[in-house]
């Protein structure tokens, strides 16, 4: 038994543990909630359909501005609504709207909920209500899912009323695209380094062999490599993302950003493994090396004989 084997092992075992976690948090409702790539926040949607305090002391523009967009074809509960919301935007737009105040975007699925107790409260925690069937990369289609909220909402509106910019879902196109691609990878990341731990435990009983040696440092090589692409694309991708979708629903009262804890554990899992893989060559290298000593030594030995 070579005990030193134990490093790659443990070190192979994180990086599947934390591999598996990525790929699957949030697959159920309140699993690792707070691990998304990316989460929008939609509790001051249509905040820019409430008058402001310029346009409520000019009758003309609130006419012009906010009746025209929001109240043309809606009930007369939308006035007393709005009146009622008052300086309590944050706390209960969303909730008169009928939409959850927050959309986080996993590998595996999309879940939705409330911020508890309330969005402007010190250290809110996220409330989740409702979570999307597992997948493969799921594909999130923000439009739809939001507007069929919206029409059984209380004020039965569509996006249409709230001036959504198309731009938006085309973003979330790109959004979807990378997150195929993340899981992909961390499926790839997840089958190499369980290889490697498989390899680690052949060479802690097996012992040291040059083929075995050169095989676990390809499987650490290739899982590094795979988790390194993973979180790379996670991080240009989930904060690029993020911002566009700020900036074109800044308007409307969308923001979003990226998942920070899911892309700690996706460079964590990254770290340890380039480690397993430097053990790994390093040990190929100490071996080729004793080998050489070892017929260098055998040839003076035989010239000797002589």
């Amino acid at each position: 038994m070579h005990f030193t084997v134990i490093v790659p092992l443990v070190l192979s075992i994180v990086a599947f543990v934390l591999s598996f976690l990525a790929l699957f948090a949030g697959h159920k409702e309140g699993f690792m909630e707070d691990y998304d790539v990316v989460r929008l926040n939609m509790s001051t949607l249509g905040h820019n359909l409430i008058p402001t305090a310029t346009e409520e002391a000019d009758p003309a523009s609130t006419t012009d501005g906010f009746l025209d967009r929001f109240i043309d074809g809606v009930s007369d509960r939308v006035s007393d609504v709005i009146n009622d919301i008052g300086n309590d935007v944050a706390d209960r737009l969303a909730d008169e709207l009928g939409i959850s105040e927050w959309y986080s975007l996993h590998l595996m699925d999309v879940c939705q909920g409330d911020f508890a107790p309330n969005v402007t409260a010190p250290n809110a925690w996220l409330n989740v209500t409702n979570c999307t069937q597992p997948s493969p990369a799921p594909n999130v289609n923000l439009t739809k899912m939001l507007d069929q909220e919206l029409s059984v909402g209380p004020l039965r509106l569509s996006l249409a009323d709230l001036n959504w910019p198309d731009s938006i879902e085309e973003t979330m196109d790109k959004v979807n695209k990378f997150l195929l691609a993340i899981w992909v990878l961390y499926v790839l990341g997840i089958a190499f380094s369980g290889l490697a731990i498989l390899g680690s435990l052949a060479a802690f009983f097996l012992g040291f062999k040059k083929r075995m040696t050169l095989t676990n440092f390809v499987f650490a090589f290739l899982a590094a490599l795979v988790l390194f692409a993973g979180s790379l694309i996670t991080t240009i991708g989930a904060k690029e993302g993020a911002k566009q979708i700020t900036d074109i629903g800044e308007d409307i009262g969308i923001s979003a950003e990226a998942g920070q804890k899911f892309m700690i554990i996706s460079w964590v899992a990254f770290a340890v493994m380039f480690a397993a893989a430097i053990y790994w060559v390093t040990q190929f290298c100490v071996e080729r090396r004793s080998t050489r000593r070892r017929g260098f030594s055998e040839k003076r030995h035989q010239k000797g004989s002589f």
